[in-house]
């Protein structure tokens, strides 16, 4: 595991983004933000803040998801991971996703797509 880690959560369900920054800060989070998608949008890269791992909800980001997961790479973040409570889209991002949470889902579902997200960063 990297010594330390950042999560950016992009979600804007705001009980769904403090119980993914739980477990993240449960498992050794140094810093968690949580954007919804119109904060996300307005993010500047280059900012203090630099995600190593980004969970984005797919359909707070809606027609804006290429956007986002371009700030995303911008922001250094090394992982996509993908959040989603409806069929996913067949555009070839999940597929660059570490692990795709869907909803619902519990504390441990969260542990595992973090897991699956450290374990990129580290190979």
């Amino acid at each position: 595991m990297p010594a330390t880690f950042n999560v950016l959560i992009i979600e804007d369900e705001l009980l769904i983004a403090v119980s993914i920054e739980q477990v993240a800060l449960e498992m050794g989070a140094t810093e968690v933000a949580i954007l919804r998608r119109q904060e996300a949008l307005r993010f500047v890269p280059g900012s203090d803040f630099t995600a190593n791992i980004a969970i984005v909800d797919e359909r707070t980001a809606n027609q804006h998801l290429h956007a986002i997961v371009d700030l995303v790479v911008e922001t250094e973040a090394v992982l996509i991971v993908m959040t989603t409570d409806s069929e996913p889209a067949g555009d070839g991002l999940l597929e660059s996703a570490a692990a795709l949470l869907r909803k619902p889902f519990g504390d441990e579902d969260i542990r595992r797509a973090l897991n699956a997200a450290l374990q990129r960063i580290r190979s």
